[in-house]
């Protein structure tokens, strides 16, 4: 605001994210020229908020963001050793190493996807993203290296829903990503739904993990720390034949967080982006119902999706309300 003092004109204005208060002389007694210079230093002010959404001087990883939340909130709440399991847990699919201003939406979704793939209820999920939630909200706070921050949601407890692509919806998601030239993403889609693999379990093949001959893709990392193998189909040896002769490494241009963010991108242009549970980790949910859907024994299911536990698979065998429909029909044949 503008303030008259002894004839001149005074700013009297707040920054809207620093709180820090500017008050100096515009050193003229005529309004106008002290509103234009007013308005010229209150537009600044908005400016630096916008453009300090994202600090490129943030360079705090997740691991150092967490270290110091510990020093300065949790050493003294009397459970830092809850926190720090609950922390471990998200770390087991979120690198330590992310940079804290890089932890996005639909990445904090695929991360759930991957929790919720290794049979976490919800409930527990839920404690792991309270920890995350409070690092960004005291980076953004308290340490003031981010301005805004991404939502982190809250699951429903209980509901511990799967979604998988329903029909139709591959079609839709390919074709968008063909279209725009975007083979990369179009062929890791096709991949994944073909061969059950996490997303990092793609992008980290060498040429030399892919046996066409053997029709078989050699993981060399796997959730549970060591190698395994995983058979391919048809269409996703071709897919691997075409690459391992165009690159050097199969998916080696693309990374997992450029993946999610065109992923994310796809879904604003085809009608998803409300649909939070619909990430590149649903590909996987989704081999493991066709597989179900079609019949296939649940301990084959479970040796081709690497389920550890076969509990993990059983959740797959609640069939749709339209198989379930079918199933009907095959009673009233009978009767």
């Amino acid at each position: 605001m503008l303030v008259l003092r002894e004839g001149f004109w005074y700013i009297d204005l707040t920054h809207p994210v620093t709180s820090k208060r500017v008050r100096k002389s515009t050193k003229t007694t005529d309004k106008k020229q002290a509103e234009a210079l007013h308005a010229k230093i209150q537009n600044d002010m908005f400016m630096s908020q916008w453009e300090g959404d994202k600090p490129k001087e943030c360079e705090l990883t997740l691991q150092e963001a967490y270290d110091k939340a510990v020093k300065q909130r949790w050493s003294r709440s009397g459970t830092p050793d809850t926190v720090q399991y609950n922390f471990n847990r998200l770390v087991r699919f979120l690198d330590r190493a992310t940079l804290i201003r890089d932890v996005t939406s639909p990445l904090i979704w695929e991360v759930i996807g991957e929790l919720r793939d290794d049979s976490y209820p919800d409930s527990t999920i839920n404690r792991s993203l309270a920890v995350l939630s409070t690092i960004l909200k005291m980076a953004r706070d308290d340490w003031e290296v981010l301005g805004k921050i991404p939502k982190v949601p809250k699951l429903d407890e209980g509901s511990g829903r799967l979604r998988w692509l329903q029909e139709g919806e591959e079609e839709v998601i390919t074709d968008w990503f063909r279209a725009k030239g975007d083979n990369d993403m179009g062929d890791l889609i096709e991949v994944l739904l073909d061969t059950g693999c996490r997303v990092s379990e793609v992008l980290e093949l060498r040429n030399n993990d892919v046996l066409l001959d053997d029709r078989m893709l050699v993981l060399r990392k796997t959730k549970k720390g060591s190698w395994d193998t995983q058979p391919l189909t048809n269409r996703a040896l071709q897919i691997f034949a075409r690459r391992t002769k165009m690159f050097d490494l199969p998916f080696g241009g693309l990374t997992r967080h450029a993946a999610i963010h065109r992923f994310h991108t796809m879904k604003k242009h085809c009608g998803f982006e409300s649909d939070k549970e619909l990430i590149l980790h649903t590909m996987r949910h989704t081999t493991a119902s066709r597989l179900v859907m079609k019949g296939t024994d649940l301990k084959r299911v479970q040796e081709f999706m690497r389920h550890a536990d076969i509990n993990t698979t059983l959740r797959y065998a609640k069939l749709s309300t339209k198989e379930k429909l079918k199933t009907a029909e095959v009673l009233e044949i009978v009767v």
